[in-house]
Formats: C-alpha cells, structure tokens, sequence
C-alpha cells in the first residue's frame, strides 16, 4: 500500500495519473490565477500611470499595455501543454505577480 508522500511524489511527477483529475484541476486553477493576475496587473498599471496626476511615462505606459497583451497570449499557448509544463510556467511567472503587485501598491498606492 502506498503512503501518501509516496502518492504525492507520483502526482508531481505525472499529474495526469490522478485518477479524479485533482491534481490537473489544481494546476490549472493556480495557472489561471497566475497568469490571469499577471495580464490585469500589467493593465492596471499602464492605466495607473497614463492618469497620474503628476508626470505621465507614455512610454511606461505602452510597455505596460504591451505586456499585459504578451502574457495574455502566452497563456493562450500554454493551454495546450501538458500539466508539468504548466506547472512549472505557473512557478517561474509567480515571483513576477508579486513583484508587480509590490510595484504597484508602493508605486500608486
């Protein structure tokens, strides 16, 4: 019988042995809430300094528009490949959502 560590182990290494597809739900969900996270914060901050009251940076302002419009098409491609690449894009995007999201509290309150 198998421990649950070792059942664990077998679910990050191949997600999709999961017989109720938990696992995959959970990746997906995680992805989504990244990558979804990722294009809104890019957007609230090209919006965020085109409306400044003080000085307004067009060209921040066009770099932001422009990644929220890369990461959304990025998302739109990993869609389509399997559960550990998802996973680990989902890992390396994530320290990016929280340096965004640091940015832009200390940056626009």
């Amino acid at each position: 019988m198998s421990t649950n560590k070792e059942i664990r182990v077998k679910l990050t290494d191949n997600p999709g042995s999961d017989p109720l597809g938990m696992e995959g739900f959970l990746i997906m969900e995680d992805f989504e809430s990244v990558f979804s996270g990722l294009t809104g914060v890019y957007a609230r901050l090209s919006y965020k300094e085109k409306f400044r009251a003080d000085q307004t940076d067009d060209e921040l302002v066009e770099s932001y528009r422009r990644k929220s419009e890369e990461i959304y098409e990025l998302k739109r491609q990993f869609v389509l490949r399997s559960l550990t690449e998802i996973r680990a894009a989902t890992e390396e995007y994530r320290p990016l959502l929280q340096q965004l999201e640091k940015l832009e509290a200390e940056k626009y309150g």
